[in-house]
């Protein structure tokens, strides 16, 4: 079924696409629905325990969902009915989130909206690895990630455009629904009906077992790495619209008017934000793919992880917008090469072939377990700030740069076959 094609390799990735496009989209309405309903001084912490709720789940849904895809084939294959029932959950969780008015719904929501994630992405996860030879991995990769900054270009476009007309955040909602069901449909075209139709038995679960790839030294070290810099990704994501709202506070080059309502004008700003890194993304994804096939993953990781650190460290100490807009498309281009030969590395190094969807969703934990540690960097960001304006955002910051480079330096010690 493979094909060494950049059609097929869009395909495949649809999901992903429609994945990016909803957590960037979700990330950029809900802390605006925090803010509308939490006064201030309590926004970072609410926010904060709402993203660790959902990923305490997170921490082990992808790799239970993926355990069960490899031992559970049916006549439409393995990964096929989990993609489905996950779209399907993720049209529930919009129409929750989409009509909530209160912290008890939107916790509800979101963690319906990561428990419907984990179905899907679990199993879907394996479909590189699974279907892609190890020479073509760096370019599988690097198209997987120019469609998950694309789709964060295109999200953080209807975020602008549903703010500035003041669209309801169900129809917002409504639409990440509609478009898991398109993309749902463009890969289970694109990946085989039928495949191995042997079935093992669902006894053999236990802890142990389900985290056993973590034994594998060259696998730890990669889910190691990939936590840290998902963690310093996570703190700037889920505090950085905050930020700009009580920190920055202005935003020229843009339209003064969006000044009036503080709230709606850090949602723009942001949105701008988003919009600049993930173009610069794109560019990092695709340049980043091929020279992960060519240097070596670990290579253009290190190299990332560097250019992350440096245009991180002095956002940390900024409080104007251009410079962060400078510094937001050097960012771009370090974190879109990180993501496209992380994909390519993880897929590398995976200790046991027949448990493909299992590991895969173990790599996953290590972007989702980041997320449960949001509550504590909100409550401090809070705390910190109450003594000194802003200085919370600037530890919180300063803590994400550390982390990149600490990501970069580990990724040093892996040795691929």
């Amino acid at each position: 079924m493979f094909q060494n094609r950049f059609g097929w390799y869009a395909r495949i990735s649809a999901y992903w696409f429609a994945t990016s496009f909803k957590w960037f989209l979700a990330l950029l309405l809900l802390p605006a629905k925090v803010n509308s309903i939490m006064p201030q001084g309590e926004q970072n912490r609410t926010w904060g325990m709402i993203l660790a709720i959902g990923a305490v789940e997170a921490t082990v849904g992808p790799a239970l969902m993926g355990w069960l895809s490899d031992r559970m084939p049916t006549r439409w294959g393995r990964r096929k009915p989990w993609i489905v029932l996950g779209a399907l959950m993720t049209c529930i969780a919009c129409i929750v989130l989409g009509f909530a008015q209160s912290v008890p719904v939107l916790i509800a929501g979101y963690f319906i909206l990561q428990v419907s994630d984990d179905v899907a992405t679990g199993p879907y996860s394996a479909l590189i690895p699974e279907l892609v030879p190890s020479e073509n991995r760096g370019r599988a990769s690097g198209v997987l990630g120019m469609l998950n900054y694309s789709a964060q270009v295109i999200a953080a476009a209807l975020a602008m455009g549903g703010t500035l007309l003041k669209l309801d955040h169900s129809i917002l909602f409504g639409i990440i629904a509609a478009l898991h069901v398109i993309c749902m449909s463009l890969v289970l075209g694109a990946i085989p009906t039928r495949d191995s139709q042997e079935r093992t038995s669902l006894r053999s679960l236990t802890l142990e077992s389900l985290y056993s790839p973590l034994r594998n030294r060259t696998f730890r070290l990669v889910w190691l790495m990939r936590f840290l810099v998902a963690f310093g990704f996570y703190i700037i994501t889920a505090f950085g619209q905050n930020f700009l709202k009580d920190v920055v506070r202005v935003y020229p080059p843009l339209p003064a008017s969006w000044n009036a309502d503080p709230k709606g004008g850090a949602l723009l700003a942001a949105v701008v934000v988003i919009v600049l890194l993930s173009f610069t993304g794109i560019i990092g994804a695709v340049i980043g793919g091929r020279l992960a096939d060519q240097l070596g993953r670990t290579r253009v990781i290190q190299t990332a992880g560097w250019i992350m650190f440096a245009s991180i460290l002095p956002f940390a100490f900024t409080q104007t917008f251009l410079p962060i807009l400078g510094l937001a498309l050097v960012f771009g281009i370090g974190y879109g090469a990180f993501t496209s030969a992380d994909w390519a590395l993880v897929a590398d190094v995976l200790p046991n072939q027949e448990d493909i969807a299992k590991d895969m969703g173990i790599w996953q934990s290590s972007i989702a377990l980041p997320q449960v540690f949001n509550g504590i960097v909100g409550a401090q960001i809070d705390g910190i700030n109450r003594h000194s304006a802003g200085l919370g955002y600037t530890v919180a910051f300063m803590l994400a740069a550390v982390l990149f480079l600490a990501g970069s330096w580990l990724v040093g010690l892996v040795q691929t076959r």
